[in-house]
């Protein structure tokens, strides 16, 4: 049996993307300042360009979206879904683990 685990963000839902800027916003903000003196580096050498990629004009380079979402796609894709459990509280969003079987 096949197997995948992904360990992913649960990131929150949003209505509309006002409501999902100003969530970035204020995930950034509070992932900064965890860092306290090295804050500045890791936003500038990190947390930039994620935002910057996630506001892309054209296509987003990267992606995030709530752990439900994943599953979903999970199953879409074939996989049954066996787990999601909560790892870890972090400033950018709550880490999950999923486990899924082919």
């Amino acid at each position: 049996m096949a197997r995948i685990a992904i360990v992913e963000f649960d990131v929150p839902e949003h209505n509309n993307e006002s409501e999902q800027v100003v969530s970035m916003a204020q995930r950034y903000e509070r992932a900064a300042q965890e860092y306290g003196e090295d804050g500045p580096l890791v936003a500038g050498g990190f947390l930039a360009p994620m935002l910057l990629g996630q506001l892309r004009a054209t296509a987003p380079s990267n992606f995030e979206q709530p752990v439900s979402a994943w599953c979903k796609e999970l199953e879409s894709a074939g996989f049954r879904v066996r787990s999601s459990t909560h790892l870890f509280d972090y400033s950018w969003a709550p880490a999950w683990l999923i486990v899924a079987d082919a």
